[in-house]
């Protein structure tokens, strides 16, 4: 079989994952809708939508901005104008949050922080044994990276205004994806357009944790890699390489987008057989590896300690995979990694060892009992990827956690009233269409390469990461928000087939 033979049959399974991929999560979005309670408790509750009454919804948008182009009200639209105008209310908003809440952090969020204070001050306690750090030492690129913000201040709002400047950029860089892969005004409007209107980033630059940064250099990632297969310009490549880099060190769940593109490169050098090509697959390995040993060796030449593996990855996946485990939701957290990492005194490989053991144990499960683990993997998977509010508001402060809230309309943001129940609804709505165009898109461009494939393969991992991995809806917004781009070009794909109008 020669190598243009093996791209089409490849880059066709691809397309077919992708679709089902997209669309089983976009019926699941019509079908459900998942809430987390607000309070430390995180109980997650389903609950079943109406079908119809969604898909009404959705067709009332799609008759709006049909109409609002037929009137030509959307050729009108500039895109600076447009992004400018946005960007101030934004500003207007998240001035209005941050000091409108209880500058307090909690959780892992929290000791991320206070270890990098501490570390300031020469207390390296949280790298010794026992510690936060020694325990989770994947969270050194973010320790580094908020040791560098603490530099100008250790406020938490500090954190929050850096994180708004970030989702700032990373809607500044879905449009530039947009303008190099479409290059058209009424794309790039409406991709600026659903990138502001989704609300859940806003809300999460209260969430000091590295899901911000991180998007923010994947996302740069994902844009030079698509200037570096169309040109071959060494400074793409480099500059490719150092934002997957970044955005793997800030958060490990990263390293998906870092393996799409790396199959993404894999198959342009198939098509193209530039050899050009295996430099970019070699520089992405180094990067998205390297660093993070050599951090780890930095800090454990400033501490003098010793850092292992820590709580072994085997343990998040015994927990996701155990269908007796509904404490919060399917698969969601419930202390087992925390506790096994304990119970063998802090030996990674013990650990693993019993990890490794109870996964064994949650596979034989799976086998004996096959309705109920379909049931659980379907409940775990509507429970991600189906609120409309990812977790971005319980991300923030809780006053059932201790953390206050300054105004009315914040308090019932908050606590899941009204405020937040209203955002939430068209939260929902504007996911469907999201989700909606997404497929739509590689529907009607079946055929055409316009480096669809990294945001798509980014996609897939996630679904399949987070099938088996901690159940978590925080962690699931980006695969949607980087659809966005390819969403809006659907929109406009159909806009001009309904009405004839070029």
């Amino acid at each position: 079989m020669n190598m243009d033979r093996m791209y089409d049959i490849l880059r066709k399974i691809l397309w077919w994952i992708a679709l089902l991929a997209v669309a089983v999560v976009c019926l699941l979005n019509f079908g459900f809708l998942a809430r987390v309670s607000y309070d430390a408790k995180e109980t997650v509750s389903i609950i079943q939508s109406s079908f119809l009454k969604n898909i009404l919804l959705v067709g009332c948008v799609f008759v709006l901005t049909i109409s609002a182009y037929m009137a030509g009200l959307l050729d009108r639209l500039s895109e600076r104008k447009l992004f400018t105008v946005l960007t101030a209310v934004y500003c207007v908003a998240a001035v209005y949050l941050i000091l409108n809440v209880e500058p307090v952090l909690r959780a892992d969020a929290k000791q991320v922080l206070e270890s990098v204070l501490k570390f300031r001050e020469g207390d390296f306690d949280s790298f010794r044994k026992g510690g936060y750090l020694y325990r989770y030492p994947h969270q050194l690129g973010l320790v580094f990276y908020e040791s560098q913000l603490v530099k100008f201040s250790g406020n938490p709002q500090f954190l929050f205004l850096v994180n708004f400047l970030m989702v700032l950029g990373i809607n500044r860089i879905s449009w530039k994806i947009s303008d190099r892969l479409f290059g058209s005004t009424l794309i790039n409007c409406l991709t600026i357009l659903m990138s502001f209107l989704f609300l859940p980033q806003l809300f999460f630059i209260l969430f000091a944790y590295g899901v911000i940064p991180g998007l923010f250099s994947m996302m740069w990632g994902f844009y030079w890699g698509i200037c570096y297969t169309d040109e071959r310009k060494p400074k793409d490549l480099v500059l490719m390489c150092l934002s997957l880099g970044a955005a793997v060190l800030l958060k490990q769940n990263y390293l998906i987008g870092a393996v799409a593109m790396l199959i993404f490169l894999c198959l342009e050098l198939l098509k193209t057989r530039d050899r050009r090509l295996i430099a970019g697959v070699l520089a992405v390995l180094l990067c998205v590896t390297v660093p993070g040993k050599v951090l780890c060796r930095y800090y454990e030449q400033k501490t003098g300690s010793t850092l292992d593996q820590g709580c072994p990855s085997v343990l998040w996946v015994a927990m996701g995979t155990d269908i007796d485990n509904n404490k919060r939701g399917p698969g969601w957290y419930n202390s087992y990694n925390f506790h096994t990492y304990l119970d063998a005194d802090s030996d990674p490989e013990t650990a693993a060892e019993q990890g490794k053991q109870k996964l064994q144990e949650n596979l034989e499960k799976i086998q004996t009992e096959p309705i109920r683990s379909l049931e659980f993997f379907f409940i775990k998977t509507v429970s991600q990827w189906c609120d409309p509010m990812y977790q971005s508001v319980w991300s923030g402060p809780l006053e059932d956690c201790g953390q206050e809230t300054y105004t009315d309309w914040i308090q019932s943001l908050y606590s899941g009233e009204s405020l937040e129940r209203s955002i939430s609804g068209c939260m929902k709505l504007l996911c469907q269409v999201i989700w909606v165009m997404a497929a739509m898109y590689l529907i009607l461009n079946r055929k055409a390469e316009k480096n669809w494939e990294p945001v798509y393969l980014y996609m897939i991992g996630g679904l399949l990461f987070h099938t088996v991995w901690e159940g978590k809806s925080q962690y699931t917004y980006p695969y949607l928000y980087v659809l966005i781009p390819f969403a809006a070009a659907a929109a406009d794909g159909m806009l001009k087939r309904l009405t004839g109008k070029e």
